[in-house]
């Protein structure tokens, strides 16, 4: 959220390479491969809840628009930002500590 606040014009044209045709398969891939970290996290999000029979990559989509959405607002919104999308305690979603 920092980084896409704070350089809110390198995150419009990474949203518009998201969307590029020129972008290979085999490109995704290694930077999904980069963020494998968020995939666990995901999984135990989902383990027991209602979303538990989502596939993963519905969840992954899911989780990429929220992060979208509050970026923009945040970019949008600069002095609301830290008190009503990252304030102390606030939290888009809870995901339980792995066992």
């Amino acid at each position: 959220m920092s980084w896409a606040t704070t350089t809110p014009d390198k995150r419009r044209a990474l949203a518009q390479l998201q969307l590029s045709d020129d972008i290979t398969e085999q490109s995704r891939h290694t930077a999904g491969a980069a963020c494998g970290g968020i995939v666990g996290l995901l999984e135990r999000s989902r383990a027991n809840g209602p979303i538990q029979d989502a596939p993963l990559s519905f969840l992954l989509v899911l989780m990429n628009a929220i992060a979208d959405a509050a970026m923009d607002t945040m970019i949008r919104e600069p002095d609301q930002a830290s008190r009503a999308y990252c304030g102390e305690g606030r939290t888009l979603v809870r995901v339980p500590s792995p066992v």
